[in-house]
């Protein structure tokens, strides 16, 4: 028996707190480059995913294999800097061409890695352009590893199975293609008609995440919609009162926001990684932008869940026993 079971259990929750502390200074230090060097290129929003994907998740269906994440994460990124540049063409022609070939990058990788859709789609919606964003996208995506490997060496995470996730499968090319038929129908609409624009780079991953029939968050909807919807909250309420109202600085409404971010993992008694780069994202956008943003959020989380459910039901069964494998391949 330990001689002060309290302290025990005191350094137990240090150990806890370690990897959330260690996804604040992966997305304080991507937030003070940009910042400081007064690059917005910088600012990769999508990083606060995969931190959170990796360090805090250690059963997150892509974890299995950090190299291939770096390669997709940097082939991403050059992938929407190279669309985002091809101004001539109108983005509800770029942007499912950036969709699709992020598809084909998952299957030549088959990697169920879908923050590479994030990263792509990023440059082309918010009109990123400079090339420093790909430097970027790939020195934070390893320098998330680098921590991922520290908290294993200090034995503060464990190496567990993947979560069960069907990865891309060269004979099935249904699904990619209805995603991006869907893509470019939400993109298309909004700039033919009135019908608003609710894609959100984050979003998007989340849909990729979303039509996959095993995926835990389709099995409690309505929280995963309102725990995105929050994390845009979060972001705006440090933006909208401590920002612009009392003038706190950029990093530290940005470290509260995190901070909320972690309180409604809690609460909800789940992470979902796309909600704090949801948080981060709310950063970029024009300040007449601000109030709409969580409902933006919360509509287009929710659209993207009933498309998921209603149209992504049919290989259910096949694709669901196909996962189920995947935990005994991953133990051989």
């Amino acid at each position: 028996m330990p001689d002060n079971p309290k302290a025990l259990s005191q350094a137990d929750r240090l150990k806890k707190c370690i990897p959330y502390l260690f996804v604040l200074l992966v997305v304080l230090l991507d937030v003070a480059l940009s910042r400081y060097t007064k690059q917005t290129s910088l600012l990769v929003p999508q990083t606060a995913a995969i931190a959170a994907g990796f360090l805090l998740v250690p059963s997150v269906s892509f974890i299995d294999n950090g190299w291939k994440a770096l390669v997709l994460s940097a082939s991403g990124a050059a992938l929407g800097i190279l669309f985002a540049n091809l101004a001539g063409l109108p983005v509800f022609v770029r942007l499912p061409v950036v969709c699709l070939l992020c598809e084909a990058l998952l299957l030549a990788f088959s990697s169920s890695f879908t923050p590479v859709i994030a990263l792509a789609c990023y440059p082309v919606l918010y009109h990123v352009t400079s090339l420093y964003y790909i430097p970027a996208a790939a020195a934070l995506c390893a320098l998330v590893l680098v921590l991922q490997r520290l908290l294993l060496v200090l034995h503060l995470q464990t190496r567990a199975p993947a979560l069960p996730a069907v990865r891309p499968d060269r004979s099935d090319l249904v699904l990619p293609l209805a995603r991006t038929l869907i893509v470019f129908l939400l993109v298309f609409l909004p700039a033919k008609t009135s019908f608003p624009l609710l894609l959100v780079p984050e979003l998007l991953s989340s849909f990729w995440d979303f039509s996959d029939p095993s995926c835990t968050s389709r099995r409690m909807p309505m929280s995963t919609v309102i725990l995105l919807a929050m994390g845009a909250v979060a972001g705006v309420f440090c933006q909208v009162l401590l920002r612009a109202r009392l003038g706190v600085p950029t990093l530290v409404c940005v470290l509260i926001s995190c901070l909320l971010v972690f309180f409604f993992y809690v609460c909800f008694g789940a992470v979902l990684p796309q909600a704090l780069a949801i948080a981060l994202l709310s950063y970029t956008i024009p300040a007449g932008q601000f109030l709409f943003f969580p409902i933006r959020i919360f509509a287009g989380a929710s659209l993207f869940m009933a498309l998921s459910a209603l149209l992504f039901r049919k290989n259910k069964a096949a694709r669901t026993a196909k996962a189920a494998e995947l935990p005994e391949k991953h133990k051989e």
